[in-house]
């Protein structure tokens, strides 16, 4: 972007502009356009990856909570497992 503003003021002021940069420099709204896709992308992996934290820390929690639970199921016997789900 800082290429794209020395280029404009070297028109400006009238001198030879190299050609690898002239290039770039008809290339700038395409360039630019890329450039915002890349960041819209970049903005939405981050935040995919701060909702996978999140859901992996709320499971771990979730899952935490559910052993404590899950293991006093587990000492029940078959017998009373089905009589508890049939009430």
């Amino acid at each position: 972007m800082k290429l794209f503003q020395e280029i404009h003021y070297w028109e400006r002021l009238m001198f030879e502009i190299p050609h690898y940069a002239a290039e770039v420099y008809t290339k700038r709204e395409d360039l630019r356009s890329a450039r915002e896709h890349v960041l819209l992308v970049v903005r939405d992996y981050n935040r995919y990856g701060e909702n996978i934290q999140e859901q992996v820390q709320n499971s771990e929690d979730q899952a935490k909570h559910f052993a404590k639970w899950g293991l006093q199921i587990l000492s029940w016997t078959e017998h009373q497992a089905i009589i508890h789900t049939g009430t």
